[in-house]
């Protein structure tokens, strides 16, 4: 290798026909980046990877490689400083493994091709990194995807390149070979200095692996940076239309993208009620959960800290009024949730068991409702106990209900119920 890869992408713009595949992208990636190209299918990534290995010619826009336009390289120079690992289809050559390799010493060979003690040591230290030797002489048709997919990232590696260029690296590989091969590239990257350019689908291994991130959607590049720039709940609901929580991953502190489940259906339009939950025991998390992703403005409370639902809402960044373990209610507590459900529309009252320590809850729900504010409220599951006060719970929920509160079978209901201008 000589040194590594500066990459400029410059306005470029690729139609097929009608259909506008790039739209004016522009970026750099310095010498040593290590770059994953993210998006949803469709969003140009692909494109963009192919334009870069000069496969594709934009019509506008152009690409350099240390300053110098791609065009202006000779084929075999080119090849020299940059390699590319393309997405696979399944292997029908009958060339070897090995052999296969081997081809990546093409561009050293000049005209007659002729193979060198060099060529073949640096085709089998490549075959090593990649974890290919065992099966250097097994014709590439009998090899699995994953394993096939190896043997090109050898080859291309066997180049010596300043730059990798690689499309969905790794497609086909299991949770350890993904994690093998990316290491390998974060490895190379990091001690030898190659530019690595890759496109991930998987966004949690891009995070892990890639010091910078290019989103791309809709043939537009929408951001560039850091993972933790790049990666954020509100773009990658704009992008993906995925509704997701980004925490710091206990181990590393990069992004950890985890998928909201129960997000999908009809959203409600307008203006959406403050609304406070009172809950308990994991009967609150599922509605906490789906009113959040509806954007909904949340509040939970009282609720014991290490309570299902007390890290339900901090998970989810609601603000929750709480109390210590397994302990009574204090009254800076109660102050809270009250300030709480004074600022609430709606207060929503789960089927959650009552006793003596959350009962103050009951309290502060019938003081806020004399003051007008609407209230719901879950029916307990008859063949559950829920009341653990000698009748006290009991009393003041049938209070509740008298006097006005709206009576929902489940949370399902309870969801239905607050969509604005939508009755029970």
């Amino acid at each position: 290798m000589s040194a590594p890869a500066r990459l400029s992408i410059e306005g470029v713009t690729v139609a097929f026909g009608d259909v506008s595949a790039l739209s004016g992208v522009s970026l750099e990636v310095p010498a040593g980046d290590f770059l994953g190209l993210l998006g949803p299918n469709g969003s140009g990534k692909t494109t963009l990877l192919r334009v870069i290995s000069r496969a594709l010619a934009p019509q506008l826009g152009e690409v350099k490689l240390d300053g110098e336009d791609l065009r202006r390289y000779a084929p075999a120079e080119l090849a020299r400083r940059m390699a590319v690992v393309p997405q696979i289809s399944v292997p029908t050559l009958d060339f070897t493994a090995g052999e296969l390799v081997r081809m990546g010493r093409s561009p050293y060979q000049g005209r007659w091709g002729v193979e060198t003690r060099l060529d073949r040591e640096v085709a089998e230290e490549a075959m090593r990194l990649t974890s290919t030797l065992p099966f250097e002489g097994r014709v590439a048709g009998t090899l699995s995807g994953g394993e096939y997919q190896r043997v090109l990232v050898a080859r291309a590696l066997a180049q010596e390149p300043d730059l990798l260029l690689l499309d969905e690296p790794t497609a086909h590989l299991d949770l350890s070979a993904q994690i093998g091969l990316l290491e390998l590239l974060h490895r190379l990257n990091r001690l030898q200095g190659i530019t690595v350019v890759a496109v991930l689908h998987d966004l949690n291994l891009a995070a892990t692996y890639c010091r910078r991130l290019a989103m791309l959607h809709r043939g537009r590049l929408v951001s560039l940076g850091s993972p933790e720039e790049v990666l954020t709940v509100e773009r990658l609901r704009e992008v993906y239309d995925a509704e997701t929580l980004v925490r710091p991953h206990p181990l590393t502190g990069r992004p950890m993208v985890v998928p909201v489940p129960g997000s999908e259906g009809a959203f409600p339009e307008g203006p959406r009620p403050r609304v406070h939950l009172i809950c308990g025991g994991g009967t609150g998390a599922g509605l906490l959960r789906a009113l959040h992703v509806r954007g909904y403005p949340l509040t939970a409370g009282v609720l014991n800290a290490g309570d299902t639902d007390h890290a339900a809402a901090r998970e989810l960044g609601i603000p929750v009024a709480e109390a210590p373990p397994f302990s009574a209610f204090p009254p800076e507590s109660m102050e809270a949730a009250g300030a709480m459900m004074e600022a609430a529309e709606v207060i929503v009252l789960t089927d959650t068991p009552f006793g003596p320590g959350n009962l103050p809850n009951l309290l502060a729900l019938s003081k806020a409702q004399r003051e007008g504010k609407r209230v719901l409220i879950v029916v307990p599951d008859p063949k559950r106990d829920w009341d653990f006060t000698d009748g006290a719970a009991a009393a003041l929920r049938s209070a509740v209900e008298s006097a006005g509160a709206e009576r929902v079978a489940n949370a399902a209901e309870a969801l239905a119920a607050l969509v604005p201008h939508r009755p029970v």
